[in-house]
């Protein structure tokens, strides 16, 4: 009898296992950069597109998530250091050189995206010059303007968020901000009530990606959320349609 229960436990076990019901505690490193409505940290919660579409993950695979948010820079080097499972969002050109020593695994693109530079409607298409002052958000690399910068035509300067980024934008102080061109459009609709002050300027330099998330300890993890995008398609879809987060990038 005593064998009989413990072929049982062990075969239900197998079972649990492949049907990828057996539960993981993973602990996602996220950014604390107001990126509503992409993400979002405040008052110790994560929210946002991200939030809904891990949290339906973690919910189709028995999975519980915790999230640990951080600066930009900061969750770098948390991430590398292995003290989370895995990072959102991220990419393969971000911080390549840092990564270089470590066998990062991404997953398929979870939403897309245009890193581009808004400038006054009066400013549009008027292009660079000699000298192009451009605002961004400490932490975030404008890659599309590095050779400019190194070049001396484009001088950068940082903000802490993208309230104060925007203002410098309205203010003059700067020509441009390069920013997320949906999450950008979004917090000048909902959030500053100035859906008209600037506008995304597609003749100066700009990126179009994909966010993924990524792994260095829980490569199997990653893989299954990869079977997660397919199978869950319409969902994933569904909440990109609620939060608007391509909007504007076709």
């Amino acid at each position: 009898m005593l064998k009989t229960i413990r072929f049982c436990i062990c075969l239900f076990g197998s079972v649990f296992a492949s049907m990828g019901l057996m539960a993981d505690e993973l602990t996602i490193g996220v950014e604390t950069t107001e990126y509503y409505p992409q993400y979002q940290y405040e008052n110790g919660n994560y929210q946002g597109f991200a939030r809904d579409v891990i949290d339906l993950f973690a919910s189709k695979n028995g999975h519980s998530v915790s999230y640990k948010a951080y600066p930009i820079k900061r969750l770098l080097s948390v991430y590398l250091a292995g003290e989370v499972d895995l990072k959102y969002p991220d990419n393969a050109f971000w911080a390549s050189d840092a990564k270089a020593a470590h066998k990062v695994v991404y997953s398929d693109p979870v939403v897309n995206f245009i890193d581009g530079t808004l400038v006054l409607p009066a400013n549009k298409g008027k292009g660079i010059g000699d000298k192009f002052r451009l605002g961004t958000i400490a932490g975030f690399t404008p890659f599309d303007y590095l050779d400019k910068i190194g070049a001396g035509s484009v001088k950068v300067t940082e903000n802490n968020n993208l309230d104060a980024l925007v203002k410098q934008v309205e203010s003059g102080r700067v020509e441009g901000a390069y920013f997320n061109v949906a999450v950008a459009m979004y917090h000048l609709r909902e959030v500053m009530k100035k859906p008209e002050l600037m506008v995304f300027d597609a003749s100066l330099p700009h990126t179009r990606s994909a966010y993924a998330i990524s792994s260095i300890k829980r490569p199997d993890i990653v893989e299954q959320f990869n079977a997660f995008l397919k199978s869950s398609s319409a969902e994933i879809q569904a909440l990109k349609d609620k939060y608007q987060v391509e909007a504007g990038i076709n």
